[in-house]
């Protein structure tokens, strides 16, 4: 009886390490093996929930393609169709057979994901003050970062800097200069290698990567590339 209890206890943790946590976009769409059982595998069915599945009969989970298919049979080819892209304020629907742009606006911190039935939903990803998801869920600092008080062509403007935080290594201490953010009211300056240092203008200032100081906003020029 012992043994039977400790079986299932230590079948139960195999279980639940494997288990997805369904919070991140690439975790939709596809299966994840259960270890130590070939024949089960998890899949995401909605925000923070999975689902244990079975394979059908004379299948096994495959964790390289992550799905069922028949032990020592190779794999169909995959189907080359080109992905079908919408505009701004649509997502593909692909519960529908062909795929449809349906209406979905997602706020600036949320991205489309596609649950296994396919209908598309917003999902929140948790960027730090000053960046935004790309659509994989990647944080990028934001470009174009509003100066208050500036004029309108000084926003429209593009510069060639990154706006993201120097590395601060030989080369850049021996400059001896600052580097923009993508908050124009702060900027970075390297405290030591390896070790840079975000830094705010003084009140109603905005920092001018040309004259490496910070300036009144009709004197600021946006300097973070497009990209």
């Amino acid at each position: 009886m012992f043994l039977k209890v400790a079986f299932l206890v230590s079948l139960t943790f195999v279980v639940a390490i494997a288990r997805p946590t369904c919070r991140n976009p690439d975790e939709f769409g596809r299966g994840f093996a259960v270890k130590g059982n070939p024949y089960q595998y998890w899949e995401c069915i909605a925000m923070g929930e999975a689902e244990l599945k079975s394979c059908p009969e004379n299948t096994q989970f495959n964790e390289v393609h992550a799905k069922c298919l028949t032990p020592g049979v190779a794999p169909p080819p995959e189907e080359s169709t080109p992905p079908l892209t919408c505009e701004h304020g649509f997502a593909v629907d692909l519960s529908v057979d062909p795929p449809a742009c349906i209406e979905l606006l997602c706020d600036h911190n949320q991205i489309v994901v596609h649950p296994p039935s396919g209908y598309p939903e917003c999902f929140t990803v948790n960027c730090p003050e000053g960046h935004s998801p790309s659509h994989n869920g990647v944080c990028h600092p934001i470009p174009n970062t509003v100066c208050p008080g500036a004029s309108t062509e000084s926003h429209s403007t593009t510069g060639f800097e990154t706006c993201q935080a120097p590395t601060c290594n030989t080369n850049d201490l021996g400059y001896n200069r600052h580097w923009p953010s993508s908050d124009p009211k702060k900027f970075y300056q390297c405290k030591g290698e390896a070790f840079p240092v975000l830094i705010d203008c003084p009140p109603n200032l905005c920092f001018d990567v040309r004259w490496q100081v910070c300036v009144f906003p009709h004197d600021w020029t946006n300097s973070c590339s497009a990209n």
